[in-house]
């Protein structure tokens, strides 16, 4: 567990004050906060040596951040034990990883503010993550997916190593399933269920996607994924809450009515932007500088879209610090 392993300090701060599309919060002003964790192992040799690793992480969309916490335990274990010989040893400094502002415990916080119409953008998280950097730069002497490149875009020498898992990098979208795309994602995080009686509920609607997860992540799947009523969203339950006793007073036993803890809404908007105002009254296309300039031209007419992936795929080559991209074996990823 990695509490047995790390000291576990928890950080709420500010994002970027000005984000990418002017809807994706409900007013200009509006001030999101990230929720972050640190994990510091807690066999640390002091003092630190100059070459410790600062790692910065992101998760997948509607993922919690928790999710990645028996990675870490394994980082640690091989931070720890005799190494490979052809594998220097080395040491962990600290882990940092925070919840997108629409997501798992950062988008509660958010909640007041966040638009249900349009979007947010994966560069948003990058521009969240350089401030992050900043405000604890004193705990990161130099160090030196997709947001993690754009922010390696955004300075350049921040990293020396970034590792990609399933990055969403590509010149063609997934499936969106419009047009005679086959139903994908998008379909499913709008029309699944998402509120169920209790949480052993929930985790058996899910018990597809969890049959080949690590137990462990299993386990975190069950506690952050989940949050119980009332919420914004459903602020009347359409369950009855049990207490589980008799007399009223209640024990653990009882019910209580949970839903997702990214809402399925902010899940859908992660993975797509709406573009149905780009052909005028004679049918040609155009592209809406001031709502949707990051939009190629070359797909102005799709009308779902996520611009981020394609302009990132465009800038590989002028990226700087080492790169390690890592495809699942049955990814439905393409990689251009």
């Amino acid at each position: 567990m990695s509490t047995t392993n790390f000291t576990l300090t928890e950080h709420i701060i500010p994002g970027c004050h000005i984000r990418e599309y002017p809807g994706s919060t409900r007013t200009q002003e509006a001030v999101l906060q990230l929720h972050v964790k640190q994990y510091t192992p807690k066999n640390q040799a002091q003092p630190i040596p100059s070459d410790a690793v600062t790692i910065i992480a992101t998760h997948g969309a509607a993922l919690p951040k928790e999710l990645y916490e028996p990675l870490w335990d394994t980082l640690h274990t091989q931070s720890t034990t005799q190494p490979h010989p052809q594998h220097p040893p080395f040491t962990l400094r600290s882990i940092w990883i925070a919840d997108f502002t629409s997501m798992g415990t950062s988008g509660i916080l958010n909640e007041p503010h966040l638009s249900t119409t349009d979007s947010p953008s994966w560069h948003d998280h990058s521009r969240d993550l350089l401030l992050l950097i900043n405000h604890f730069r004193s705990q990161m002497p130099p160090i030196g997916g997709t947001i993690i490149t754009n922010l390696a875009y955004l300075h350049p020498r921040l990293f020396t190593t970034i590792l990609l898992l399933d990055p969403i990098i590509q010149l063609s979208p997934p499936d969106m399933g419009f047009g005679s795309d086959p139903p994908g994602n998008p379909n499913f995080s709008l029309w699944r269920d998402d509120v169920w009686p209790d949480r052993d509920a929930a985790v058996h609607a899910s018990r597809q996607l969890l049959t080949s997860w690590d137990p462990r992540c299993v386990q975190r799947m069950t506690e952050f994924a989940f949050r119980e009523l009332p919420t914004r969203v459903y602020p009347v339950s359409p369950f009855p809450i049990t207490d589980g006793s008799e007399d009223g007073e209640g024990d653990k036993g009882g019910k209580v009515p949970v839903t997702l803890t990214t809402t399925k809404y902010h899940d859908l908007l992660a993975q797509i932007r709406a573009n149905f105002h780009s052909r005028d009254e004679d049918g040609r296309i155009r592209v809406l500088r001031d709502t949707h300039a990051d939009l190629d031209p070359l797909a102005a007419g799709i009308p779902l879209y996520r611009a981020e992936g394609r302009s990132t795929f465009l800038k590989l080559e002028g990226l700087g610090p080492a790169c390690l991209w890592v495809l699942g074996e049955r990814t439905f990823f393409e990689t251009g």
